[in-house]
């Protein structure tokens, strides 16, 4: 009985900026160091309440909260806390640098976690860990050429002038390039970065060496490019001390230890200077029913707030912004986030993963009302604003802007995106869509409803193909999705359906977009590899999840039947509007051609003002 009673108790810790206090009950208080003696004190004890005072708390370690931890609230007061995990550099530690101009230095404590740039020829991996340089909230920009682009803020990129088959790890540059090349051809801490074979995707590479003779560059054979470097590929160099020459830029050096910075403008005493530091702020695991309300977690070297396998667990009206990796990543089951922000990252802003494709077991995330921007900062494509799996989750009322590649990319079933803005995305690229997913047949009957879409073009110049980004875009057979009335403003294509099958395309407005409508029937040519029976792609996905067995075959009994399988049929166009479409009008195929291949077009009208 005393169990009992004790259970329905709650433990209030409260700890301050200035000084730390923990309540006991409602009103008693008692000092405590931190927030960790705060989570130590109520192990064990459901219901635990922590309130952190307004203002920054810096984190020294990372804050864990584990099976011991259950149902606890953790809640800032007033304007909110910060869960600080970077190590400010005050501005006075700053003095004018031998390098001259504007550019100051300052020496960094031992006690920051530098790390390292770390290299990887997976598309989409960009494990960036290292620390990062923050003045006032905005990220700075790690010393490159050639520069951004202070006019517009997009990136700017040499060309690759040739290349030669029997020299894979190498490339030849132009002599217009030649002098900043050779800056930086004897400095041991310069990388690469560049989309080497396709401009659908980036890595970054080690420089070995520059024949200044023949103007070649030799990549070290551990760090490959993702695809094999071509001709008029864009490139620049990055991380080099010899490149620091523009407002904004800043450079590590991490064997002396010295920080050197190009402020924007002469620092100030009030500057908020900040060096990431932790790999992780706050890390939560197999935890149930938690609360994180009116609380930042920011200025990570990794991840800011990692969420691992939790459950009914909430995070709302805080700032998880600042981050070298992702701002949050969340797996597990009936978890809210919503009301904040997640922006100036380097690869991600958030990845949400909930529920299981194979039982088909619903997730039931919802992540609602954030606003999620100035992500891929590092790493520029296969790392979008929103990253998503698994089955029945709702991504609802957010904003998502400002990304070179896509806005909200994954893959999974039976989830919801609706009343999003999608804005400024997919800039930098080609072959890619503001919300993007792709290759499967059972990945299916994800809803994207009352969505805007505007200003999703390509806008940097790309030398590798054809520049052209969709709205939407169901990519390599993707199939049984709905796009229901959405609105499309000033995109390339609007929705793009690239040879998949059972889509619903219906309601939607597209305003002064060039392409309203594509579908196309890669399946009967290119890709017939993957939907040709019985041991194409998607049939043995289809046979890994027993199809023909609930639950799929009752949640999805038009795969017991998947006729003409390699032809886009059963897709359904229907009662949309547009105007000021290009040449090829609302769509890119004949009425022919979509009789043939049993695609349903029905009142799609033109309407005037435009």
């Amino acid at each position: 009985m005393i169990r009992a009673v004790c259970a329905l108790l709650t433990q209030v810790t409260y700890v301050s900026t200035a000084s730390v206090w923990v309540t006991a009950g409602q009103h008693e208080k008692h000092p405590v160091a931190d927030i960790h003696e705060a989570l130590e004190k109520t192990r064990f004890m459901p219901n635990a309440k922590i309130t952190l005072s307004e203002g920054v708390h810096h984190v020294h370690e990372t804050i864990t909260m584990g099976k011991d931890h259950q149902r606890v609230t953790i809640e800032g007061e007033g304007e909110g806390a910060v869960l600080n995990g970077g190590v400010t550099v005050p501005s006075h530690q700053f003095t004018p640098s031998n390098l001259g101009g504007n550019i100051v230095q300052a020496n960094l404590q031992n006690t920051i976690r530098l790390g390292e740039v770390t290299y990887s020829n997976s598309l989409s991996s960009c494990s960036n860990s290292k620390s990062e340089l923050y003045l006032n909230g905005n990220r700075m920009t790690v010393a490159r050429y050639p520069n951004i682009n202070q006019t517009t803020g997009y990136w700017e990129w040499m060309l690759v002038s040739s290349t030669d088959s029997s020299e894979p790890n190498s490339f030849y540059y132009s002599q217009t390039d030649e002098e900043h090349i050779l800056k930086s051809k004897n400095d041991t801490s310069a990388s690469l970065h560049g989309y080497w074979g396709n401009d659908w995707g980036d890595n970054y590479v080690k420089m070995s060496g520059v024949d200044a003779t023949h103007r070649r560059i030799t990549v070290n054979s551990s760090t490959p490019f993702v695809y094999p470097v071509k001709a008029n590929a864009r490139f620049m160099i990055v991380d080099s001390l010899e490149q620091l020459d523009s407002q904004g830029e800043y450079f590590i050096d991490r064997v002396s230890r010295v920080l050197y910075f190009y402020p924007p403008r002469p620092l100030l005493p009030g500057d908020e200077i900040v060096l990431s530091n932790l790999t992780t702020v706050l890390k939560i695991s197999n935890g149930v029913n938690h609360v994180l309300d009116n609380v930042s977690v920011k200025y990570s070297s990794g991840t800011n707030l990692v969420m691992d396998n939790v459950n009914g667990t909430s995070a709302s009206n805080g700032d998880f912004s600042c981050a070298a990796d992702q701002a949050v990543s969340l797996s597990g089951y009936s978890n809210i986030i919503e009301n904040s922000v997640f922006t100036q990252t380097g690869c991600h802003g958030v990845t949400i993963n909930g529920g299981d494709v194979v039982s088909l077991t619903r997730g039931d995330n919802v992540f609602s009302g954030n606003l999620v921007s100035n992500f891929s900062n590092w790493k520029r494509t296969y790392v979008p604003g929103i990253s998503w799996a698994g089955v029945g989750n709702m991504f609802k009322n957010n904003i998502v802007r400002y990304g070179p590649h896509s806005g909200i990319l994954g893959k999974g079933n039976d989830n919801i995106f609706e009343n999003n803005l999608l804005q400024n995305l997919a800039y930098e690229t080609l072959d890619t869509g503001a919300w993007y997913s792709g290759r499967s047949w059972i990945a299916r009957n994800n809803t994207i409803l009352n969505n805007t879409f505007v200003d999703v073009r390509t806008a940097v110049p790309v030398h590798l193909g054809f520049p052209s980004v969709q709205g939407v875009y169901n990519d390599d057979q993707l199939s049984d999705n709905n796009m229901i009335n959405n609105t499309f403003i000033r995109c390339q294509c609007g929705t793009f359906i690239g040879g998949g099958r059972r889509h619903t395309v219906t309601g939607n407005t597209y305003i002064n977009v060039s392409s309203p409508m594509h579908i196309d029937n890669r399946g009967q040519t290119w890709e017939a590899s993957y939907c040709t029976a019985p041991n194409g792609t998607f049939w043995e996905e289809m046979y890994a999840v027993n199809y023909t067995l609930p639950p799929y075959s009752t949640a999805y009994p038009e795969l017991l039947d998947v006729d003409s399988p390699c032809v886009p049929v059963h897709n359904v166009v229907s009662f949309n509007r547009y105007c000021g479409a290009g040449a090829s009008g609302f769509a890119d195929f004949s009425d022919a051609q979509a009789k043939a291949w049993g695609v349903t077009m029905e009142g799609n009208i033109e309407f005037g003002g435009c």
